[in-house]
């Protein structure tokens, strides 16, 4: 298996435009031609920026329900891998010097990789799954906690969603990406510290079930696919399914995924600390 590759994917930025900016702002608005108005009205604007493109920079400014609701009232929302150096520089340099306490309330990292991951078991308890099939009923995209939760997993055919939802075709027989939703301040300055590799904490395993027993075997693959199912079982017995699984022979590929987002460290710290 190799890594294709490893990026920011989406990020939301959040700030503070003190009122005094109220006015610099409309003018930067004003006279940006490719800036393009949603919504306004008294201390209220929403729009984006560089509309023409594929990749627009969305933003919202509200700083009358900010205050009202104690939150920040500046929100940027983009796609780091899919915008070019100009667009991130105008970021850096014509949107964030108008903010105070700027930090990230959500940024997905993604990786790419030539390995159909729907083969592997994702080694993560306690947590809801959904799974979604194509139209030919092959596993296409797997989620590993909810939409609420500081971490959401996603995994999926990268190849045959190219495809199916924007009818572009790659050259690669086998493309799956492995997706971190990440969400809260608090944890992404955690995370920002830490490393972000310190988020493949469990394994990813393709089991070799030969040695099971015919009923063992539809037990042990049913085990994550049908987990809330699982869990009307007595503890005792998903021990034991478990004890199974970790008797079965199996290929973990969770340390190259933490090596290479190891590697990267670095650079997807370097980029995010470029808009603060």
């Amino acid at each position: 298996m190799q890594i294709k590759e490893v990026k920011l994917d989406k990020l939301t930025v959040m700030g503070d435009m003190p009122k005094v900016f109220e006015t610099s702002f409309q003018l930067l608005l004003d006279h940006t031609p490719h800036a393009s108005i949603i919504g306004s009205r008294t201390s209220y604007v929403t729009g984006q920026f560089y509309v023409q493109n594929e990749n627009s920079i969305y933003f919202e400014y509200d700083g009358l329900l900010s205050s009202a609701m104690n939150r920040r009232n500046f929100k940027l929302e983009f796609n780091p891998s899919k915008i070019d150096e100009n667009q991130k520089e105008f970021i850096r340099t014509q949107i964030i010097p108008f903010l105070l306490d700027v930090s990230f309330s959500r940024l997905d990292i993604s990786v790419d990789v030539d390995e159909k991951l729907s083969d592997y078991q994702f080694e993560i308890f306690g947590r809801t799954r959904t799974y979604i099939h194509s139209r030919d009923g092959e596993l296409a995209t797997f989620y590993i906690g909810s939409r609420q939760s500081k971490n959401m997993i996603r995994v999926y055919d990268k190849k045959k969603q190219l495809l199916e939802v924007e009818e572009k075709e790659i050259s690669e027989e086998v493309l799956w990406r492995l997706e971190f939703e990440l969400k809260g301040r608090h944890f992404i300055d955690f995370l920002m510290k830490e490393g972000f590799d310190s988020l493949v904490g469990f394994r990813m395993i393709r089991y070799d079930f030969s040695d099971l027993s015919a009923i063992d075997k539809i037990l042990c693959k049913s085990f994550y696919l049908l987990s809330d199912d699982f869990s009307d079982l007595s503890k005792k017995k998903r021990w034991d399914i478990r004890k199974k699984l970790k008797e079965c022979d199996g290929e973990d590929i969770s340390p190259i995924f933490k090596s290479a987002l190891k590697e990267k460290n670095s650079l997807i710290l370097g980029e995010l600390e470029s808009y603060l």
